[in-house]
């Protein structure tokens, strides 16, 4: 297994989360899963609107503190240290992507093979390299930047 992170870790918005889950449309049914979760921020949000969530992060620093924050918050995440590239995803019918573009054009063929139809996939900032999004939704931070979520439906 690689240890070494492929991005840098920069904290998605808090003031975003809900634009995610939304466009995700998290419920009871989901299973959703934040590729490279950093502290956990948006597997937590996942998990407070009923999904069962995975915070899947190579880092073991960022796990702990992903862990410590869902128990801090009163809910249940499935905090796992791994590697993106290898994970299994058949299982999952909700991902959050905040990577390079360079990176989701390697995760593509494997959310091809893997994701079960009609699985929802939102990307912040980076747009997945040849797929076309169904919405492109753009969200004003408290700093008066300019975030960028894309959905795919696969």
């Amino acid at each position: 297994m690689r240890i070494e992170p492929l991005v840098p870790w920069v904290p998605t918005p808090e003031e975003i989360l809900d634009d995610i889950v939304e466009l995700l449309e998290i419920d009871t049914k989901s299973v959703f899963i934040d590729l490279g979760a950093g502290d956990g921020r948006v597997a937590i949000a996942a998990a407070k609107r009923g999904a069962f969530s995975i915070a899947l992060e190579i880092d073991i620093v960022n796990c702990i503190i992903a862990r410590d924050r869902a128990k801090l918050e009163n809910t249940l995440v499935d905090v796992i240290q791994g590697d993106f590239e290898t994970f299994p995803l058949n299982r999952v019918n909700r991902v959050f992507m905040y990577l390079y573009s360079s990176i989701h054009d390697r995760l593509k063929s494997k959310m091809i093979k893997e994701l079960p139809k009609g699985a929802r996939i939102v990307t912040l900032d980076f747009p997945i390299p040849g797929w076309t999004p169904l919405k492109v939704k753009r969200c004003k931070t408290k700093s008066k930047t300019v975030r960028t979520l894309y959905l795919y439906i696969k």
